[in-house]
């Protein structure tokens, strides 16, 4: 049983921890947040700041430390600085380019003396597929959502569509696919689909007007694509389908392939 004055002992001691606790440099926000983001592409930038929360001491920034699919888009801008109590740091800008598929926990370690600083987290996760609102894809003819068929190939929920390896200057590979608008309202004249780079050898070549589309509720509208393995090396780009009326309505996914000479094609084979 406590006495009242280890009470008195525990109370002042718990006051001193929660003085002691805010007495740090800390960031604001605590944590940058890039939710879901496409591999391969680069999230729009969040920003970041320190603040000096001790009362009396003055604290000395002089470095950050980051690690991960993440950059300081102005770290040398940041630079060394003195920071009296209660004054702010510079601002700090982070991206997140996940090269990979699954979650990056990371942090923004900030170096200091005179007062501790604590670390920026970071959060972010590489996906091949973004779909929200009205839009789904489906193989011709189409099957349930989340099992998708593409050629004959076998889409599955966050991969890629992959054309595999492909000879150089061989056949063109075409593959179609259907767009679903699986609600209940009448989308008119405003889906577009589009490749966001339009430099890696894929091209939508059905429809020929594939920027002003309409899809009747729970209708369909097939799109069809094709890469030709003109020139060597890792392809990919990003399917985009947008719906000019309702931003919520979009969708995106990664296509990828990979152009090999015939030799590299037969020495693969081999082993």
């Amino acid at each position: 049983m406590l006495t009242s004055a280890n009470k008195q002992l525990t109370a002042v001691f718990y006051i001193a921890l929660v003085l002691l606790s805010g007495c740090r440099v800390q960031p604001d926000p605590q944590t940058l947040d890039f939710g879901s983001v496409l591999v391969g592409t680069t999230a729009s930038a969040k920003t970041a700041h320190w603040v000096n929360h001790s009362e009396e001491d003055t604290a000395e920034l002089h470095g950050l430390q980051i690690q991960g699919p993440y950059q300081i888009t102005n770290a040398a801008a940041f630079g060394q600085q003195t920071l009296a109590p209660g004054a702010s740091s510079q601002t700090i800008s982070v991206t997140f380019s996940p090269t990979d598929v699954g979650s990056f926990p990371e942090e923004v370690r900030a170096f200091s003396t005179g007062v501790d600083a604590d670390s920026l987290q970071l959060r972010g996760r590489g996906v091949w597929q973004l779909f929200s609102g009205a839009f789904v894809l489906a193989n011709k003819p189409a099957t349930t959502v989340g099992s998708f068929t593409f050629g004959s190939s076998p889409i599955q929920d966050n991969k890629p569509i992959d054309w595999g390896t492909r000879r150089l200057n061989g056949p063109a590979v075409e593959s179609e696919f259907l767009l679903r608008n699986h609600s209940s309202v009448d989308i008119l004249n405003s889906v577009s689909v589009s490749l966001v780079k339009g430099d890696q050898h894929f091209e939508i070549f059905f429809p020929a007007d594939h920027t002003s589309m309409s899809i009747a509720p729970n209708g369909t509208r097939e799109i069809k694509l094709r890469f030709t393995p003109r020139a060597l090396g890792e392809w990919q780009d990003i399917l985009l389908i947008m719906d000019s009326r309702n931003p919520a309505n979009h969708a995106a996914i990664v296509l990828k392939a990979r152009v090999a000479t015939e030799i590299d094609l037969d020495e693969d084979e081999g082993h």
